[in-house]
């Protein structure tokens, strides 16, 4: 938690975007990487989402892996997401997207951009 750059994201985010591309190089099912890349764009969204649906949604893909991938365990990481990450939308009373690192930088640039002294000069 909290060790990764902005080059992780970036190269992650780029990863799931390109999802045939990386699937072909990878030797996967080239629709589960493009739910796999749905998921976390939904958690991170930062609007209601319906749990049930997403639990459902979650589910499906958890049995497609273990279907496809029987002698590839499925990562803690993964099954967290995929098993339990309902539960953290239930839990949360604002979308989980607001607490995201990236929400937090976007509030903070506005803030710097467009908030001024009484003198005229940029707070920040």
């Amino acid at each position: 938690g909290g060790t990764g750059t902005p080059n992780d994201v970036n190269t992650a985010r780029r990863f799931f975007q390109q999802h045939n591309f990386s699937a072909n190089i990878m030797n996967i099912d080239a629709d589960l990487m493009k739910k796999l890349h749905i998921i976390p764009a939904t958690i991170s969204c930062g609007y209601d989402i319906n749990s049930s649906k997403f639990k459902t949604f979650c589910w499906k893909n958890a049995s497609l892996y273990v279907d496809r991938y029987p002698l590839y365990p499925m990562t803690q990481t993964l099954h967290k997401v995929l098993i339990h990450g309902y539960e953290f939308i239930e839990l949360f009373t604002l979308p989980l997207g607001m607490f995201s690192q990236e929400a937090t930088n976007k509030v903070f640039k506005i803030f710097r951009e467009n908030f001024t002294n009484a003198i005229g000069k940029k707070t920040i």
